[in-house]
């Protein structure tokens, strides 16, 4: 079970990102495991928010958009 919020993942990556804090820094800082940030940051693990589409999408929109050649 996970011991941080997504808004906590988010705060961290953004204060990272943002302001250079190191990432051992901001994992003591936001509670979030060290490797979950170096995966968010590599790219290994994207960001929740990238994949808002994916989670939309539908086993019967995928179909459809298969059939029609989308």
């Amino acid at each position: 079970m996970l011991q941080y919020s997504e808004q906590d993942l988010k705060n961290a990556l953004a204060d990272i990102r943002e302001n250079g804090t190191k990432i051992r820094e901001a994992s003591r800082k936001f509670l979030v495991p060290k490797t979950t940030l170096i995966d968010r940051l590599s790219g290994r693990k994207p960001d929740k928010v990238k994949n808002l589409d994916l989670l939309q999408s539908s086993p019967k929109k995928e179909k459809s958009e298969l059939r029609n050649g989308l």
